[in-house]
């Protein structure tokens, strides 16, 4: 069983924290499972770092791959089992995103912003900065090991309802005509002549900029 973290190698990302909740695991878990880290190391981050890879030495079921390129990183996270999400503070999370699009669960520190996005079918959560309630989800994923697939299904529905690209498209139509509305209000209160652009003039123009963005 594989569990993964991605992300630049920083206190912030909490790749210390994982290191200490595999090291609280019953040795005969940690014996069937792999620990991937994968992320670019920073100059600045060396120390942070050092203590990282001296606590390593004594777990030969963690291994560093150092950064990957991005389809390496999604074929990384294809394979494994579950991806964990251990940021200390983290207001969004892209490879987390990434996972539900694979159809992989994911365990999530309570402090990522994306937490509020899933639910307890699709991912598990524990208390940010805590090893110990790390640990224990960790521990939870692999005695459910049967039902990750399940559960990734349950990552992919929620993909599909909260970050595909038509979601993002009807949102962004939404804020434009929202704003489009409070503009033209504040154009009739102050007495200006008022942009008649119709509906499906400002959906084009909107589109347009959905196109650009994404292009």
């Amino acid at each position: 069983m594989t569990f993964v973290v991605s992300g630049t190698i920083e206190p912030r990302k909490g790749q210390d924290i994982f290191v200490e909740a595999v090291a609280l695991l019953p040795l005969h878990i940690r014996q069937q499972c792999r620990f991937v880290l994968t992320g670019k190391l920073w100059d600045m981050h060396r120390n942070f770092w050092k203590r990282i890879k001296l606590k390593i030495t004594n777990l030969p079921e963690i291994k560093y791959l150092g950064p990957l390129d991005h389809q390496s990183q999604l074929g990384l996270m294809a394979a494994a089992d579950v991806l964990v999400c251990c940021s200390r503070d983290e207001p969004a999370s892209l490879v987390v995103v990434e996972a539900a699009m694979l159809s992989k669960p994911t365990i999530l520190s309570d402090r990522v912003g994306l937490v509020e996005a899933f639910n307890d079918e699709s991912c598990f959560v524990f208390e940010s900065e805590s090893a110990a309630s790390l640990a224990e989800q960790l521990l939870a994923a692999y005695e459910r090991r049967n039902d990750l697939k399940q559960m990734g299904m349950a990552a992919r529905r929620r993909f599909e309802q909260e970050f595909a690209l038509e979601v993002f498209g009807r949102r962004f139509l939404a804020f434009i005509g929202e704003h489009d509305d409070l503009w033209r209000s504040r154009q009739r209160s102050a007495g200006e002549p008022v942009n008649c652009m119709n509906d499906a003039t400002a959906e084009a123009t909107a589109d347009g900029r959905i196109s650009r963005a994404i292009a």
